[in-house]
């Protein structure tokens, strides 16, 4: 019976031994951090998370996590290139820390969360020097771990969809802004890409329902009442769209963007007389508006030359003189080449016509 024990006791000893080996290791790697010996502690906390008896421990895996970042914001560089992307494996190393303690509330769950914090941040800081430096992959996959780390926060998502849109992903910008909507993120770029992204997809109905969406956060913004004008009218839905535009005209009755969009339907229509009320409306309010000077011009230039063919020719004397005030005035606004030409062209016959 005595040897049994004698045995016995001598194999928890050699277990105990070993375990302490090992846990020593963790702890020199601690106090080589806490000297600032970096390669030191990097190799000590390699053996450890890599030994089997304490390649499951959470405090080992924390600490490669801890000397990591230490590595990646250190200066040394004999260090930092032995280390290899040493963001990325703190990175990697505190969310096995977490995995293994499988307790959101654990000790090193919460010190790992911390540390996955200021990670995050240099993740998304690296994210944007790459990308003001056009070099939208690398800016890519920062954003991506970004998002792994933190899968909640919309930073991640909105700084990758930027990213994919210089890398020309379309599909995957709309995944992200998809991913966005989700999360109740309000923005222009959201709404104006996935309402783009439905118009192409035919989708007039989602179309319509997110500019709507869109215009409650961003009350009468020119391109989501423009995106929502085009998805009736592509749709076929025209009297619908006009019916909206007018009953929100009511409570708003000078608004010029409201006014437009409902120009837009009357000259979808073909109905020039409906369309130039409203252009005149405009212009009373806003004398120096590019887009209902311009139509305004070419609705007077056109009507003259069919009093013109009438034989009216007072009347049409009247309407070609409104429409080389318009076309001056919209020329005086144009900002676009191909508007400056069209008008340049117009002024021209028109000056011609009055002599």
């Amino acid at each position: 019976m005595k040897t049994i024990l004698l045995v016995l006791g001598l194999s928890i000893s050699s277990f105990s031994y070993t375990l302490k080996a090992q846990n020593s290791a963790v702890t020199n790697a601690i106090l080589y951090q806490k000297d600032s010996n970096l390669l030191k502690a990097m190799q000590n906390i390699n053996l450890a998370c890599v030994h089997e008896k304490t390649k499951a421990s959470p405090k080992a895996w924390y600490y490669k996590g801890l000397i990591y970042s230490d590595i990646y914001k250190s200066d040394k560089v004999e260090v930092k290139e032995k280390a290899g992307d040493a963001l990325m494996t703190s990175t990697d190393a505190l969310m096995k820390s977490k995995e293994l303690e499988n307790n959101p509330a654990g000790e090193y769950s919460k010190l790992a969360d911390d540390q996955l914090q200021i990670n995050w941040m240099n993740f998304v800081n690296r994210g944007s020097a790459y990308f003001q430096t056009t070099k939208y992959q690398y800016a890519l996959d920062m954003f991506l771990i970004a998002q792994k780390i933190r899968p909640n926060d919309t930073t991640g998502y909105v700084y990758g969809a930027y990213a994919a849109e210089g890398l020309k992903k379309d599909d995957l910008v709309q995944v992200y802004c998809n991913k966005l909507l989700s999360m109740n993120y309000k923005s222009l770029y959201v709404y104006t890409k996935t309402i783009n992204n439905a118009i192409n997809q035919k989708d007039f109905e989602k179309a319509i329902n997110l500019s709507n969406k869109g215009l409650t956060n961003f009350p009468l913004d020119h391109g989501l009442l423009q995106l929502r004008t085009i998805a009736y009218l592509e749709s076929g839905k025209i009297d619908e769209g006009m019916e909206v535009v007018k009953t929100e005209l009511k409570s708003k009755p000078y608004d010029v963007e409201l006014l437009t969009n409902l120009a837009v339907f009357y000259n979808y229509k073909k109905d020039t007389d409906k369309a130039m009320e409203v252009y005149t409306k405009i212009i009373a309010i806003e004398p120096h508006n590019f887009f209902a000077n311009y139509n305004a011009s070419i609705i007077n230039f056109e009507k003259g030359k069919v009093l013109t063919r009438n034989k009216d020719t007072a009347g049409a004397e009247a309407l070609y003189k409104k429409s080389l005030v318009n076309a001056k005035r919209a020329k005086a606004l144009a900002s676009e080449e191909h508007d400056i030409e069209s008008l340049d062209k117009l002024i021209s016959e028109l000056n011609s016509i009055l002599k």
